[in-house]
């Protein structure tokens, strides 16, 4: 079962639970609630409690799941509140007696006075009171048990996964989406082999409505040889920066090699390739790797990065106000399992491809380079132009894309753009 946790139904809270339709899911749109000791990048069942007749009379109003922390990582505060389900009924909490009876009251108005998660057995059987309450109450409780069970993928599919969900991310704070990110926890995809994407519930209901309207923000997108997943995100109000979203997989079965980011910025004709490597695959002596020449980057990764590079930047304009005049970069990555809750970004720097092989390697960390950016600075200038070959379009970018699924990896396209 999950953890579950208290509020007490009071002022704005209050309101925007009067407002969600019985037993309807739906989200409660606060700009802040602090609830600093629960775990950020955890999920939690919420239970919405009255006790304003005292802790004598506590009853149950409306449950729903919690994310500490804005799950764009902007805030380690901040809650969101989703999947929300207001009861017909308030149902109520057994009061104290001289027995020892209602103990789950006691527990109820502890943990919202500590803001802390309720014991287990108490969480656990309050959820079976509430489900008692009525069908759509049990349908309510089973709904959110289900969205809050583990669903850690492991090994290297899930690894791939994850990859792939963090170049999604990536792509979306590039085009200013921080809060669009909160989506990405409803990936549903039924097997680990298809497209991060594919699994996104924002995707399937775009694709229902391409089936009726075949016109669309995909109009122009070629076939790829590739099994494709893709979508359109923008801003809930309708307008400003949005960007267009197409993850590939390679048609052969089994799981590619790696993944790859492609971001182009078209206003600035900007392309930049970024690849995801685990960085256990590198040699792990530097020594060797010293003398043989090759620095510390691993040939087999690098080197077809670094001739994708080349034939961006063969015409480099010396004049060209760019940061950094590369187009291909690398981020090293720990295995990680793929969790669709976690918010957030798979930890490591970004370096540029074209200077790995300068530097000489640190002897306590022998994957740092002179050159690397972290995740945020390398989305805030990715999403303003700066990173990425020049004089770039759609046509360099599809074609770059092809290239790199046909050596087996999974590639997210992004293409930011302006409604």
């Amino acid at each position: 079962m999950p953890s579950v946790v208290v509020f007490e139904v009071t002022g704005q809270l209050q309101g925007a639970i009067e407002q969600l339709k019985p037993l309807v899911p739906g989200s409660i749109p606060l700009d802040a609630h602090p609830y600093r000791r629960l775990k950020r990048g955890m999920s939690y069942l919420a239970l919405f409690v009255d006790q304003s007749a005292g802790p004598a009379s506590v009853s149950i109003h409306a449950i729903g799941r919690v994310l500490p922390g804005d799950r764009s990582g902007a805030s380690n505060r901040n809650l969101e509140f989703d999947y929300c389900y207001r009861l017909e009924s308030p149902v109520p909490v057994p009061p104290p007696t001289r027995f020892g009876g209602g103990i789950w009251n006691a527990d109820v108005v502890k943990a919202e006075a500590n803001r802390t998660p309720l014991p287990p057995h108490a969480g656990t059987e309050l959820l079976t009171m509430v489900a008692s309450a009525g069908p759509g109450a049990e349908q309510a409780v089973e709904d959110l048990v289900q969205r809050l069970a583990p669903r850690v993928i492991d090994g290297n599919a899930g690894f791939v996964l994850a990859c792939e969900r963090d170049a999604v991310v990536l792509a979306l704070k590039a085009a200013n989406l921080h809060k669009e990110i909160s989506a990405l926890s409803d990936w549903r995809a039924g097997s680990p082999d298809e497209p991060f994407v594919a699994g996104l519930a924002m995707t399937a209901e775009q694709e229902q409505r391409r089936s009726d309207d075949e016109a669309g923000a995909f109009g122009s997108v070629p076939y790829f040889d590739a099994r494709t997943s893709r979508v359109h995100v923008s801003r809930s109000i309708g307008y400003g920066p949005s960007v267009s979203l197409i993850n590939l997989r390679p048609r052969r079965g089994g799981t590619p090699d790696g993944v790859d980011l492609v971001y182009l910025h078209p206003r600035d004709g900007a392309l930049a390739v970024l690849r995801y490597t685990e960085a256990k695959t590198w040699p792990g002596s530097y020594q060797m790797q010293i003398s043989s020449g090759i620095g510390f980057a691993h040939a087999a990764v690098l080197d077809p990065l670094r001739e994708l590079d080349e034939s961006f930047t063969s015409t480099v304009n010396p004049n060209d106000p760019r940061m950094v005049a590369s187009a291909c970069f690398v981020k090293f990555a720990g295995h990680k399992s793929f969790d669709p809750d976690a918010n957030a970004l798979i930890a490591g720097n970004i370096h540029v491809a074209a200077d790995l092989r300068a530097p000489a390697p640190r002897l306590d960390d022998p994957f740092t380079s002179d050159r690397h950016l972290n995740n945020s600075t390398f989305a805030a200038l990715l999403g303003a132009g700066w990173l990425g070959a020049r004089a770039a379009d759609e046509r360099l970018l599809f074609a770059t894309a092809r290239k790199l699924v046909a050596n087996n990896r999974a590639v997210l396209i992004a293409i930011q753009d302006y409604d």
